[in-house]
């Protein structure tokens, strides 16, 4: 059995009840997990397991909550398999398991956060490196940074080696940036074959005006009565611009009503890889329509056959819930590779600049967990453990 579950089991509540019984673990996902954990990596040329977990429990806590805490540290969520509890593992994948498009789709609605990216993360940690002290690591999205930084502070739990800080730190930043925009489709019988981390491909009118990478126009470059660059105030980042792009505009230059027209074009990325304005193939001449600034824009793939943008995009599942009318509401994210690579560089030396010295938060080889009823009847972990996981 994958180590992983003893959390569940009740070995660890003394007398009271487990938090689920064996019967309802799904032993396939833990043990994909354990293969997931165990890949060899290396770093100041020491062979080691990619996703190591080592730390204490300190205070009341709910094992639901521990479980959740100790997959965060290998990028895997707790989830229901059926009716067993599984894991999910955020990784790369190759096929979709279900078309999602005008057939099977009820309805759908589209959101985009555009809340202010950071430049980088900082991060407490306990150092396995600094005789398991408590140490703080600054990693930032890329090597170019802009003149005032911003950070987010962060706490990794149950992580103490610097190389796993740096690639989850790097992970972080690339989902904050790259899964900034979400679905929500309205499904009927397909929604119950549907688990959290499925991969679905969709095929909706709404990701050309709406879904995938959108914004307002801010500014335009106009020579000649026509247009030859588009300045846009959004999020929109890239990480692949070998491809084709085309924007959607929801323009109102020129005419009395809305009208969505699209235009082949060059995105120009910053530092950051966000994009910052496009380049029309051919220059937009403002005659009968034409874009304005604070008009709507979507930027997607081009199409060659269709000569339009491409409405058809990859994505994971990353919620799901039950209506009770035979209907399900399904939360979807884009799937970006992206994501999955972010980490695949190389891993720099951290110098420790360890100021806090606390034997309170050392490492503990063995101590005993011990289960406690809480006000609700909920289970909750009171004792300690360490060791790697």
């Amino acid at each position: 059995m994958p180590k992983g579950t003893e959390l569940f089991l009740s070995d660890i509540h003394g007398e009271y009840e487990a938090f689920i019984q064996t019967g309802a673990i799904d032993l396939k996902s833990w043990g994909e997990l354990y293969f997931h954990c165990a890949e060899i990596t290396e770093y100041k040329g020491i062979s080691a397991p990619r996703f190591c977990c080592n730390g204490v429990i300190l205070s009341r806590s709910k094992t639901k909550e521990i479980i959740s805490d100790v997959l965060s540290t290998c990028r895997a969520k707790l989830v229901l398999i059926g009716k067993k509890y599984g894991v999910w593992i955020d990784k790369e994948q190759d096929k979709v398991k279900l078309l999602l498009n005008a057939q099977n789709v009820i309805s759908s609605s589209v959101s985009k956060e555009f809340e202010e990216l950071s430049d980088g993360v900082k991060v407490k940690f306990v150092n396995e490196d600094g005789d398991y002290s408590q140490d703080e690591m600054t990693v930032l999205y890329n090597d170019e940074v802009s003149a005032n930084p911003i950070y987010k502070q962060l706490e990794m739990k149950y992580q103490t080696a610097p190389a796993q800080i740096f690639k989850n730190s790097k992970y972080f930043l690339a989902e904050q940036k790259l899964r900034s925009e979400s679905i929500v489709v309205k499904l009927s019988i397909d929604g119950n074959i549907l688990s959290l981390g499925d991969k679905v491909g969709v095929q909706l009118e709404s990701l050309c005006t709406g879904f995938g990478e959108g914004g307002e126009i801010k500014s335009l470059t106009i020579t000649d009565s026509t247009i030859t660059k588009i300045y846009l105030d959004s999020k929109i980042c890239l990480t692949d611009l070998n491809q084709l792009f085309m924007i959607s505009v929801n323009q109102t230059g020129g005419t009395e009503s809305v009208k969505v027209v699209d235009y082949r074009c060059t995105p120009e990325i910053d530092v950051h890889g966000i994009v910052t304005s496009v380049t029309p193939f051919v220059p937009i001449e403002m005659t009968a329509s034409y874009p304005l600034v604070g008009d709507v824009i979507s930027l997607g793939l081009y199409d060659e056959e269709t000569d339009k943008q491409k409405i058809y995009s990859e994505c994971l599942v990353y919620g799901k819930k039950d209506n009770g009318d035979g209907t399900f509401n399904i939360t979807l994210t884009p799937y970006q590779e992206g994501i999955y690579t972010a980490d695949s560089g190389e891993i720099p030396e951290f110098d420790s600049k360890t100021t806090i010295r606390s034997n309170e938060i050392g490492f503990i080889p063995s101590i005993e967990l011990r289960g406690e009823k809480g006000d609700k009847g909920d289970t909750r972990v009171t004792g300690a453990s360490g060791g790697y996981w």
